[in-house]
């Protein structure tokens, strides 16, 4: 009984806590397309070494810097339209799957798009990863996985 008592006192504070974390209210923003978002399907997303935050959408990518969006599609070098992965290397450089199996990279704020020359057709790109070595990995929906090196391909 001595111990029975604290014990309870114990009891109630633990239930008194988790009941009050329960019901603490959270804030959310909403962007849209009436927002800057170049399409409202967003498919992945990204923060860089600056904080800037790169949106995939079905209709190019978002660059969000806090404050308002830039819009980066196939206008400004883009492989196509559609993003379904977005990565950032060691480097700093950024590299984007396309829907249809396409690749991009932007480099000191220069588009290129990445050929792959050995004659399969690569479907969506579901993932972009780099190893310890710097080969950048990249795996699509239908053709696995495959991988680049950019030190080679410079």
């Amino acid at each position: 009984m001595k111990y029975l008592i604290p014990q309870l006192f114990f009891l109630l504070f633990l239930i008194g806590s988790f009941t009050n974390s329960v019901s603490q209210n959270i804030f959310l923003q909403s962007y849209s397309v009436e927002n800057g978002l170049p399409s409202p399907v967003v498919n992945c997303i990204i923060q860089d070494h600056n904080a800037y935050l790169w949106i995939g959408t079905s209709n190019g990518i978002a660059k969000y810097d806090g404050y308002s969006f830039e819009l980066i599609d196939q206008r400004n070098g883009l492989a196509e339209q559609n993003i379904t992965a977005i990565y950032e290397d060691q480097h700093n450089n950024i590299w984007i799957g396309h829907l249809n199996g396409a690749l991009s990279k932007i480099s000191d704020s220069e588009i290129s798009v990445i050929n792959i020359s050995d004659g399969v057709n690569y479907s969506k790109i579901t993932n972009i990863q780099e190893d310890s070595i710097g080969n950048i990995w990249f795996s699509s929906l239908e053709n696995g996985l495959f991988f680049f090196n950019p030190q080679k391909n410079d």
